[in-house]
């Protein structure tokens, strides 16, 4: 469990939002904006250039069929409208792909109501040995709760509430109950007007916490403390669109507490 929770609770900081519209598709798009996909993404690191790499993204349709980073590749599995598994694969030099993570999305009435990720694939194990579920529930009023645990055991790893605002995460409070002495994390969210770059994908306005960077629109400022802590990160974004109001280059800055100088990411996108 604590293996699983510390890939949770990662520094990650590219921005992870996500969408509540109960519809599967982005059916308030003109045809001619629902074609403008992301063809490329660029990360670039200032402080350590050896992380750098691009995401090309290959699509059927609007739906997403790969997206490959050359040392990684995630696959992505429709059920009609819906992203029902997500793989991922670790590539080699040779090109060849070795499976690290599978994981399921179970919806109902046009919402997601679970997921389950399996690591650990062996020859011994083809089907993963380790597992992580994660349930979530649309509340009355808007929010969305959601906890995870493994499967086959009554240890909770995290709760949590999703809060949205004009389909954009603004708010992700969380739980970390299997460690008491970590606490609430809380994410505050601030968007622009602009278009998010993955708006037009089918199925990723449904797939809640899984694709980082989604949303209706772009963030510009992200603001993760964990309560009763020192600890903060600052983390700002500063676009440059294009003449459709789609981002073609980000230039972000994270400030975190306990270190000095700070953290630059640069991101460029294709359309």
């Amino acid at each position: 469990m604590k293996k699983l929770l510390l890939l949770f609770i990662a520094l990650n900081l590219v921005f992870t939002s996500c969408s509540n519209d109960d519809n599967s598709t982005n059916s308030d798009n003109s045809p001619q904006d629902a074609l403008i996909l992301p063809k490329t993404i660029s990360y670039s690191y200032s402080n350590s250039p050896e992380r750098n790499y691009k995401s090309i993204m290959t699509y059927d349709g609007n739906k997403v069929v790969s997206i490959d980073d050359g040392t990684s590749k995630r696959k992505f599995i429709y059920d009609g409208n819906f992203i029902v598994k997500q793989l991922k694969f670790n590539v080699d030099s040779q090109g060849k792909e070795t499976k690290v993570r599978e994981t399921t999305y179970t919806y109902s009435n046009g919402r997601l109501t679970s997921k389950i990720s399996r690591v650990s694939f062996s020859e011994s194990e083809p089907n993963g040995a380790d597992f992580v579920k994660c349930d979530y529930t649309h509340n009355p009023d808007g929010t969305i709760s959601c906890i995870s645990y493994m499967p086959n055991s009554t240890e909770i790893d995290y709760t949590g509430i999703l809060i949205y605002k004009e389909n954009n995460l603004i708010k992700r409070d969380i739980d970390v109950v299997s460690i008491p002495d970590y606490g609430h994390e809380v994410d505050i969210y601030e968007y622009d007007t602009r278009n998010n770059p993955f708006k037009n994908i089918l199925g990723f306005n449904l797939i809640l916490q899984e694709i980082n960077g989604y949303g209706s629109n772009n963030v510009i400022k992200l603001t993760r403390t964990i309560k009763n802590t020192p600890f903060y990160i600052v983390h700002k974004a500063n676009y440059l669109y294009n003449d459709s109001n789609y981002p073609i280059k980000d230039n972000s800055v994270s400030n975190i507490s306990q270190q000095e100088g700070e953290y630059t990411l640069d991101i460029k996108y294709t359309y």
